[in-house]
């Protein structure tokens, strides 16, 4: 029997959801959601003093409130970082699943979150109770799940902080 690696697995069920996505535009996409806290307006990657990086919406395809970037873009974990402040996402994905980055000098949550949950590793890249963060470029837009469960590491990060599986 053939084994593969967690990156060809994962490389693999990134491309059989890409091929599985639907047709509709992102405006008429099932899942929607309704912002707890307007989004600020700032990109991720804003270098102005106090820029809030992370959001709070409800998510109405999953039925809970998940953290979403600046841009509103949906923020996944990948459980094979664990609690590390060093990306483990294989090269051969990483163009796929950007990492969230800031420049800010002040990062900071919108309410609704833990502002001492925050925190920005040298690299620049974004993380929330100790995961680091990541938007998928398979998403149709603000509201997309897309990349939820893809090869069973990527997970929707949940207003608590924690994988929503």
């Amino acid at each position: 029997m053939r084994r593969f690696s967690i990156p060809v697995v994962v490389a693999i069920a990134m491309f059989a959801a890409a091929c599985g996505s639907s047709s509709k535009p992102a405006s008429q996409s099932s899942s929607s959601t309704t912002a707890t806290s307007a989004p600020s307006g700032t990109t991720a990657a804003a270098s102005g003093a106090g820029s809030v990086v992370l959001n709070v919406v409800h998510n109405a395809k999953l039925n809970q409130q998940i953290i979403v970037d600046a841009t509103s873009l949906t923020v996944y974990l990948y459980e094979p970082d664990g609690s590390s402040q060093t990306s483990t996402v294989p090269a051969g994905i990483q163009a796929e699943w950007p990492k969230v980055t800031t420049m800010a000098a002040n990062p900071t949550v919108a309410p609704g979150l833990d502002q001492s949950k925050l925190k920005v590793t040298a690299a620049h890249q974004v993380s929330y109770n100790g995961h680091l963060l990541y938007t998928f470029k398979g998403d149709l837009g603000p509201g997309s799940t897309g990349g939820q469960g893809l090869g069973g590491v990527w997970y929707v990060v949940g207003s608590n902080g924690s994988a929503i599986k």
